[in-house]
C-alpha cells in the first residue's frame, strides 16, 4: 500500500490491522477464508478469529461473502484490498513463518489426470497437452513432486485450486487416490 492509501484506510488497531492483512491476503491468494486461518497463524481462539472476520466485514462490507458450500468466506467481485498491497510477496511474507513451521522440507507427490467428464478423445488431447503417461489400466497421468509449503501455488498454477462446473473449464483433476493424502497440506 502506498503512503497515501494507508492514510485513507480506516483507523484500525495494530493487532487488527495484522489480522485484516491476513484476511485479505488469504481471501485473495487461497480463495477461501475461515476462522482457522487466523487461529493457526496468530494463535487466536476460534471465537476471537470469527469476531475479527466480522469486524473486517464491518470495515469493508463489499469485500467478503460467506459461501456455505465451501464453509468459508470468499472475496466478492468488488473486493479491493484495503489493508495490504495484495501481492504474492506480501502473502508469502506473512505466511512464511507458519508455512515453514508446519511444512519445512516436506515433499508431497500428486498425480493429475484428465477430467473424467471429458470424452475419451478430449481426454487424450488433454493428456498430450500436459505430457501425461498412459498407466497399465489405460488411464492418463502425470506425477508432480513439490514442497508442501508451495502446494497451493502449484494447484493454482494448474487451475486445480477450485472445482469448475464444466469439464471443459476444468480439463484436469487431482487423481482421486491423492486427494486424501494432500488434505493435510491444503488450506483449511
Amino acid at each position: 500500500m502506498s503512503e497515501d492509501e494507508l492514510l485513507q484506510a480506516p483507523a484500525v488497531k495494530y493487532n487488527n490491522l495484522q489480522s485484516y492483512r491476513l484476511i485479505e491476503l488469504v481471501a485473495q491468494w487461497e480463495g477461501r477464508l475461515t476462522a482457522n486461518h487466523l487461529s493457526d497463524v496468530f494463535g487466536d481462539s476460534r471465537s476471537t478469529a470469527t469476531q475479527l472476520i466480522q469486524s473486517y466485514i464491518e470495515q469493508c462490507p463489499d469485500s467478503l461473502i460467506y459461501n456455505s458450500a465451501i464453509k468459508g468466506y470468499e472475496a466478492t467481485e468488488e473486493f479491493i484490498p484495503s489493508f495490504c498491497s495484495g501481492t504474492l510477496d506480501e502473502y508469502m511474507q506473512i505466511m512464511r513463518p507458519y508455512l515453514s513451521q508446519n511444512t519445512t522440507g516436506t515433499q508431497v507427490q500428486f498425480n493429475i489426470e484428465p477430467d473424467p467428464r471429458l470424452s475419451p478423445e478430449r481426454q487424450r488431447i488433454v493428456a498430450l497437452d500436459y505430457d501425461m503417461n498412459t498407466t497399465l489400466d489405460g488411464r492418463y497421468k502425470r506425477t508432480y513432486r513439490v514442497r508442501a509449503a508451495l502446494l497451493i501455488y502449484w494447484l493454482q498454477h494448474l487451475r486445480l485450486d477450485r472445482y469448475r462446473e464444466k469439464a471443459e473449464g476444468q480439463q484436469i483433476i487431482i487423481s482421486p487416490e491423492n486427494q486424501i493424502t494432500l488434505a493435510p497440506y491444503m488450506p483449511k
